[in-house]
């Protein structure tokens, strides 16, 4: 078994039954997704959709003709639309077993303990290189990635060590490769949404009880701090999407929105969500 993508699925369903702690987060996501100011109809995918929690199916089912939903677990994902009563809604789709960096099954045989030589990393570069920018072979009028991005990126941290000389080099890779399976999944016209946590309170214990109204400079103090996770500056992000040559060109007005904390029961986070027009 890939030892990622077993932890992942040991971490969808510790939080199974989180539905309650989810709620306001879930909020969150759906003004985003299936807010008033979000096309009505057309297609909607979901990259991370794990065990739905984050995810108000009903409201965003009410809102789109097509629903698909991707994720590495596929029993999470058939756990959550079942919990949620949705399961045999006809504009469900599920697309699990679906590795979107190309490269856990690479990566899943580091080991911290282990040296990591050029030869690996070269071969995790040409599988990132190689994964599909549309991973569903299809475009959609709205994509959003809900809480991802970290996921992604954190089995470098793990493994590979933000010591060693080439782990900056992997982690912009990464990061690079989801933001353009981002614009490349959006439709033109459409609307891309990554919503990203970035810090918790492991490292920032202040975010758990900050008011909404404080959060933003909470969050800046702490940024200029460098307390955050690796490569995910929400600022950095932003950036990228519109500065990169690459990704520029099929971005149109995009917002960097006001940020919240999501409560996950055992720990809090705080997530930033960014919103773009895909040209």
């Amino acid at each position: 078994m890939n030892r990622l993508v077993d932890q992942q699925i040991r971490r969808n369903t510790e939080t199974r039954y989180g539905w309650q702690h989810f709620a306001f987060h879930r909020d969150q996501v759906a003004n985003l997704i299936a807010g008033n100011d979000c096309p009505r109809g057309g297609s909607l995918c979901v990259f991370g959709a794990g065990n739905c929690n984050d995810l108000d199916l009903s409201r965003i089912l009410a809102c789109f003709a097509e629903v698909h939903l991707v994720d590495i677990d596929s029993e999470a994902m058939l756990s959550g639309v079942a919990a949620q009563g949705v399961a045999d809604h006809a504009a469900i789709r599920l697309h699990g077993n679906l590795d979107l960096t190309g490269i856990c099954a690479l990566v899943s045989q580091w080991r911290p303990a282990s040296p990591v030589d050029d030869q690996q990393i070269n071969q995790v570069i040409e599988a990132v290189k190689c994964a599909n920018t549309c991973p569903l072979e299809e475009s959609f009028d709205v994509v959003a990635s809900v809480c991802l991005l970290s996921q992604l990126i954190e089995p470098l941290v793990d493994t590979l060590g933000d010591q060693h000389p080439r782990f900056l080099e992997l982690l912009r890779l990464v990061r690079f490769g989801h933001l353009q399976q981002l614009v490349q999944s959006t439709r033109v016209g459409g609307t891309a949404i990554l919503i990203t946590d970035f810090v918790s309170s492991e490292t920032a214990p202040e975010i758990a009880s900050a008011s909404q109204q404080e959060l933003p400079s909470l969050l800046a103090q702490l940024i200029e701090r460098r307390n955050f996770f690796h490569g995910m500056n929400p600022a950095v992000l932003m950036n990228s999407l519109c500065n990169d040559p690459l990704l520029s060109q099929h971005v149109g007005f995009a917002e960097l929105l006001a940020p919240w904390v999501w409560d996950f029961g055992v720990r809090h986070y705080a997530v930033a969500a960014i919103r773009f027009q895909r040209l």
